[in-house]
């Protein structure tokens, strides 16, 4: 999670801080918004179709390496 850009970090043993930055959110519809599509975009990096593509593309490029060879 990246503080402010996909997410809000806070400090779990401080209660004010939790509060405040829940406040602020149910304040700010757009900041949610914001958020939440920012955190859907990075999980789609993670989804089984992206792991696929990104492994297959590693072995296209070892497959071409070892042609090389």
């Amino acid at each position: 999670i990246s503080n402010g850009i996909n997410g809000v970090l806070v400090d779990p043993e401080n209660p004010r801080d939790i509060a405040s930055n829940i406040a602020n959110l149910l304040d700010s519809p757009q900041k949610r918004q914001l958020l939440s599509d920012s955190a859907r975009s990075e999980a789609e990096k993670y989804s089984w179709e992206s792991i696929i593509d990104r492994v297959q593309d590693v072995y296209e490029q070892f497959t071409k390496y070892r042609v090389a060879l």
